[in-house]
């Protein structure tokens, strides 16, 4: 691919382009800050196809007058019989290191050597773009970032209430990677993970916006593609095209990745088959980490943060894919319990959250043939991370906002009284809405801490106490009883 920057400072994106299906057309392709604004096929030799582009991209913010003289090269460049060089396009993917400020290289290979634990290092560069408190949260979705490299990467859901923050922590995470590694995206089409241009998704971190609220038949048609993506690594799909002889032909589309995805939500139930394929985590919702939220805010905006993304553009830049061998998996292995079948997804997300510290500490690590080899270390953090979305996910653990709301449901109500939701929002001092309490409850009954009760001659489902939500235990050995 051709790539000409844009140095238009109302415009900051980059438009580049390649050979079209055709002799006189090109794909455009323009992006700004690692968002796809536009991919398409045009005939710049056209000047009605140049002007229905240069108003499609105005639209979307682009500089007129620079789009016009960046169509106008590419006019030039790319004549009818040009093919693409691809040495130079070989050429052009070292170039966001090596343009670079050699300090900054430097620094960052120096961290990477020395370092011992890289995860408190990033976390240190969060607070530094507004990030405070959520340190397992924030080092999850760092985690999910670097596993983009591994050949099974590590996805990530974050549940939490309207403006409880999540967005705002995946966002300050996102702005650690440098734009060539990642794609955000607010909405993502049943269709749209086909059509990407070749390669565009490997070793990717897709930034998915919130998840939709509807959850139908309909929207999980919607996410097969992606869940195959994150299962296989790859798409295919096969469509019937017409031939230059007018007889329709079948072909077969390829996308490649694998990837590494995040979303948030604030959903009490997501689809199995989503779910499984994610690690779930929450978001604090207590009024103590708003109040630090919001101071960081403020300070954020006075402040310069380039040095903590700049280091970590570096760090990310630096990091090369590697196989990472797990010596210990085995015995791993037979101290999980293997009592639900939800075990054998997680057994796989605990292996690439395992693999992808080793891969971030890379230069610190053993190296067998070629292999990363993976140490204790990897597991402690990996334990620290995991322990508690695993207990959720295996075991019959609830999230810590479901634990703080059973236990006010508690305050209000004994073992043998039934309630329903809507005597709960009754209360003037109800910890949460509607919509949350509803998602609430419903975690608490699937783990056994509240029971639904039939009453006759009513439709509501009522609940009453029963298991105390402390009562789950970790379903991940203690890295001291794994490594004895």
């Amino acid at each position: 691919m051709n790539t000409e920057t844009s140095t238009s400072p109302p415009s900051d994106y980059t438009l580049g382009w390649d050979t079209g299906t055709s002799k006189s057309k090109v794909i455009i392709h323009v992006e700004r800050d690692g968002e796809i604004l536009h991919h398409d096929e045009c005939n710049v030799h056209n000047k009605k196809s140049r002007d229905k582009l240069i108003a499609e991209l105005a639209d979307l913010g682009c500089d007129e007058e620079t789009v016009t003289a960046e169509l106008l090269a590419i006019a030039s460049e790319a004549r009818p019989q040009a093919k693409p060089k691809q040495e130079s396009a070989a050429r052009q993917a070292d170039d966001p290191l090596s343009q670079m400020p050699d300090s900054v290289v430097r620094d960052a290979n120096e961290i990477l050597r020395e370092c011992p634990n890289l995860l408190e290092q990033a976390y240190r560069d969060a607070q530094q773009v507004g990030i405070v408190g959520e340190e397992l949260t924030v080092m999850t979705l760092y985690l999910s970032g670097v596993s983009r490299l591994l050949s099974k990467p590590l996805s990530v859901i974050v549940q939490g209430s309207s403006s409880s923050g999540k967005s705002y922590v995946v966002e300050r995470v996102a702005e650690l990677f440098p734009p060539e590694a990642k794609i955000v995206v607010q909405q993502m089409t049943p269709q749209a993970l086909f059509y990407l241009p070749d390669g565009a998704l490997e070793h990717k971190l897709i930034i998915a916006g919130e998840r939709s609220r509807i959850e139908d038949d309909s929207t999980a048609e919607a996410t097969r593609a992606l869940r195959e993506m994150l299962s296989s690594g790859v798409l295919r799909k096969m469509i019937p095209v017409k031939g230059a002889d007018g007889r329709m032909t079948t072909e077969v589309i390829e996308s490649r990745g694998p990837i590494a995805y995040i979303e948030s939500t604030t959903l009490g139930t997501i689809f199995d088959e989503d779910l499984n394929r994610c690690v779930l985590i929450h978001t604090d919702e207590s009024e103590a980490q708003t109040r630090r939220i919001l101071q960081a805010e403020a300070v954020r905006a006075s402040r310069d943060n380039s040095d903590a993304i700049y280091r970590q553009y570096a760090i990310q830049r630096l990091l090369k894919p590697y196989t990472v061998l797990i010596p210990f998996a085995e015995d791993l292995a037979r101290l999980l319990p293997a009592e639900r079948v939800e075990c054998r997804r997680a057994f796989s997300h605990i292996k690439s959250c395992i693999s992808a510290s080793a891969l971030l500490h890379q230069q610190q690590r053993t190296m067998t043939d070629g292999c990363i080899v993976a140490c204790e270390n990897d597991y402690a953090a990996t334990y620290t991370l995991l322990s508690k979305p695993m207990t959720e996910s295996v075991g019959s653990g609830v999230s810590v906002v479901a634990k703080e709301y059973w236990e006010w449901i508690a305050s209000k109500y004994g073992r043998d009284k039934p309630f329903c939701v809507q005597d709960l929002l009754n209360f003037e001092d109800c910890p949460k809405g509607r919509e949350r309490s509803y998602s609430i409850v419903q975690e608490l009954g699937n783990q056994n801490c509240l029971r639904v009760v039939d009453m006759q001659g009513s439709k509501k489902k009522y609940h009453k106490l029963a298991r105390h939500p402390d009562d789950a235990a970790s379903p991940l050995p203690e890295p001291e009883i794994l490594f004895s």
